[in-house]
């Protein structure tokens, strides 16, 4: 059992099944989009890359150390979690859930902008989109760290 009384069964269940789901919502979209007649090259919008993700890497990095860095990444991939890493995991997908809003918001305000310009229109709902699906994204890597930090399977 872990300190909250869950047993470490129970979250190695919910940490696959909601990963797995995840991973299914994130498939379900980039095939939709596809079929749509879109391309994958879409999803790829690197405006919305820096605004999610280089605060939540900066944050890490800030909280883990330069020499830290790359072994939290190893934690996180490998699922064994060091219970220091807990408050960290959770700021992370905070902090990524609101960049992913304020990605949004900025896209919105760019659409709103651009009303006139119909070329300059799709851009700016792509970045509004896209930044909430790179928010979601960074939240499904690192909600299995999130649920497990209190596991048995953390570090001694």
């Amino acid at each position: 059992m872990s300190p909250g009384g869950i047993s470490d069964k129970w979250i190695g269940e919910i940490s696959m099944k909601t990963t797995s789901t995840w991973l299914a919502v994130c498939t379900a979209i980039l095939v939709a989009n596809s079929a749509g007649g879109g391309h994958f090259v879409a999803l790829l919008h690197p405006q919305a890359f820096l605004i999610v993700f280089l605060p939540l890497f900066v944050c890490i990095l800030h909280g883990t150390g330069p020499n830290g860095f790359g072994r939290y990444w190893i934690r996180v991939a490998t699922g064994v979690h060091d219970p220091a890493d807990s408050a960290l995991t959770s700021s992370a997908v905070r902090l990524g859930f609101l960049m992913g809003g304020i990605g949004a918001m900025i896209g919105t305000l760019q659409a709103m902008r651009s009303l006139s310009d119909p070329t300059r229109l799709g851009t700016a709902i792509t970045l509004s989109a896209t930044c909430v699906f790179y928010a979601f994204f960074q939240a499904a890597l690192l909600l299995p760290a999130t649920l497990a930090a209190g596991s048995r399977r953390s570090l001694k």
